[in-house]
């Protein structure tokens, strides 16, 4: 949505009154914004057009906006901020230096001085499809995406044949959860401006959403073919390949995410995770280590490291991460319901192990794992009845989770009926023979 600045400026200045020094045809290619090559030369040329223009007060706006503009690009804050108050002072009907004070804004991530700036330029012009449509993505991506549909659906009217609107309400709508309404304008985005990285990353982000693996996976592949060097399309990618069970293929894209940006703590994780569900514990626990430097209170790395902790028998600094993580997050259900589960395996502390149980099970809900889980932690410390009754609202829940037969068997054995329970034990053996690694631990003589 940029103007295109020197065309504007050469109008501006073949315009109007006779000026105290004509300006440059240099001057006036020189001063802009858009792809500029050389901020510092731009300063230089706009600071002599605005003593050229000096009895143009709109000329001098538009001119002193875009030498703010290209103050800003070089961190002169200060400097551009004044700038960006006297164009407006110069010409306080003009949207222009407005504009330029939010796409600066924005730039920098500054939400909330772009949204003042797009909120003081609407009440210049309150239809302007270009005002709405910069609001409303601003609105979109810092937190208030229903307020920005509401300003995407006014530009879209006035300007229904612009792709970048349709693509950012897409973004707004996916974030209010109208999945298949983001999808619709995103399509519509591709019909008018052709394929994409942008509007096929949105899109395949709402179909994975929606559960549609392989339609996002063919947007991923289309969006990595137009933008080989796309760190956000890999760790899309990489997710799907994950929800379709080929963790090979996922973790080659965390790799090359990760080269392109090694600092990325999201990857990190990401790719941490993925190997220690693979039982990589020494790559996985590399990946959290380096994370945790990055974010040293990274809830999710910590809970990562401490599960590739434990199961490297690092006992005491695994579980120790658990700490540090329920201190950060003491009301995230997630963070306890890792506990539990862990904990249940690795924690001789079996009261410790069900308390975080108790802890998950109350914030959560009482899940076929958890109530498993929590059977083990009873079973641990030798209470067996309520490790029974555990187990058996777990199976109750969940036929299919065969931890819960399995500590069904440990209970009723721990109980002293041994027959029943070495049937359990066996058919759940049968489906799954590494249970006895997990919990073997807990059978009685």
């Amino acid at each position: 949505m940029r103007f295109r600045l020197a065309t504007v400026l050469c109008a501006a200045a073949l315009a109007g009154p006779a000026a105290a020094a004509e300006p440059s045809k240099a001057d006036l290619d020189a001063c802009r914004v858009e792809d500029q090559p050389d901020p510092k030369a731009a300063i230089a040329a706009c600071t002599r057009l605005i003593k050229a223009g000096a009895d143009r007060p709109d000329f001098q706006s538009m001119v002193l906006a875009i030498r703010a503009s290209n103050r800003m690009s070089l961190g002169e804050d200060r400097l551009a901020d004044a700038d960006f108050a006297a164009a407006i002072a110069a010409d306080p009907a003009s949207t222009y230096p407005l504009i330029l004070k939010g796409d600066s804004a924005t730039a920098r991530s500054d939400f909330a001085a772009a949204l003042a700036s797009f909120d003081a330029a609407i009440k210049l012009d309150p239809d302007s499809p270009t005002l709405l449509g910069r609001r409303g993505l601003i609105l979109v991506v810092s937190g208030e995406p229903a307020m920005g549909v509401a300003d995407l659906d006014k530009a879209i009217a006035a300007r229904p044949d612009d792709a970048e609107l349709f693509r950012d309400r897409g973004r707004g709508r996916a974030l209010t959860e109208d999945y298949e309404g983001a999808i619709s304008d995103f399509d519509r985005a591709e019909k008018l401006a052709g394929p994409n990285a942008d509007i096929l990353k949105g899109r395949a982000d709402a179909l994975i959403l929606l559960d549609r693996p392989d339609a996002a996976l063919a947007d991923l592949d289309r969006a990595i073919g137009i933008e080989p060097d796309d760190f956000y399309a890999y760790v899309a990618r990489a997710e799907v390949y994950q929800r379709k069970g080929v963790p090979a293929r996922a973790l080659a894209d965390l790799d090359r995410a990760l080269r392109l940006r090694p600092d990325d703590a999201g990857a990190l994780q990401q790719r941490a995770e993925l190997l220690v569900s693979q039982g990589e514990f020494q790559r996985g626990l590399a990946d959290a280590e380096r994370g945790l430097k990055l974010q040293p209170e990274n809830v999710w790395l910590l809970l990562t490291r401490g599960g590739a902790q434990l199961n490297l028998g690092q006992t005491v600094k695994g579980l120790g991460d658990f700490d540090r993580a329920a201190v950060l997050a003491p009301s995230e259900p997630y963070v306890f319901i890792d506990a539990c589960i862990h904990r249940s395996v690795f924690d001789s502390n079996s009261a410790r192990a069900v308390n975080a149980c108790d802890r998950a099970i109350a914030l959560a809900e009482p899940a076929a794992s958890l109530l498993a889980s929590r059977s083990a932690g009873h079973a641990r410390g030798g209470a067996y009845a309520a490790a029974l009754a555990d187990a058996e609202a777990a199976y109750k829940l969940d036929a299919t989770y065969v931890d819960a037969l399995y500590l069904r068997g440990v209970a009723k054995r721990g109980l002293g009926r041994r027959t029943e329970g070495d049937a359990d034990l066996a058919a759940a053996r049968a489906i799954d023979a590494d249970l006895e690694r997990s919990y073997g631990s807990l059978l009685t003589p």
